[in-house]
């Protein structure tokens, strides 16, 4: 393994503009560690219920008000960006629920309170 790390671009200033820095090597495995780890397998098929409530797409009308074209090229590449992850999240947890709001703040709590906590007692109710 390499014992330098990348420091993000922002921050390349406070560092002299290096963006990389010695760091000390990383400690030997532990052989007691490595025992236990041993014939491990991960787990990816554990059953259970599973809501995830998700802003998509989200509100962008308070970003650039005067700017309709800037702000359309945003809600469409928010609005795939969050599909995409919402698909994957949805394959791989087959007994999520995925609950999608539109135009809600990040916050989707606090913009979409009812919304929210409707979903959630449908989904407390669906509970054995």
């Amino acid at each position: 393994m390499s014992n330098t790390y990348h420091l993000p671009h922002h921050r390349k200033a406070r560092h002299g503009g290096s963006c990389c820095s010695t760091m000390p090597p990383w400690p030997p495995r532990s052989p007691v560690g490595a025992a236990l780890n041993f014939g491990v397998e991960k787990d990816t098929s554990t059953p259970v219920p599973v809501l995830a409530i998700i802003a998509c797409t989200h509100d962008w009308s308070h970003f650039s008000p005067n700017d309709l074209q800037g702000r359309a090229a945003r809600l469409a590449a928010d609005t795939a960006a969050w599909s995409a992850r919402d698909e994957v999240f949805a394959r791989g947890v087959p007994t999520g629920r995925v609950v999608r709001i539109p135009n809600a703040d990040h916050y989707v709590h606090r913009s979409n309170e009812t919304q929210v906590i409707d979903e959630l007692k449908k989904f407390l109710s669906s509970l054995p």
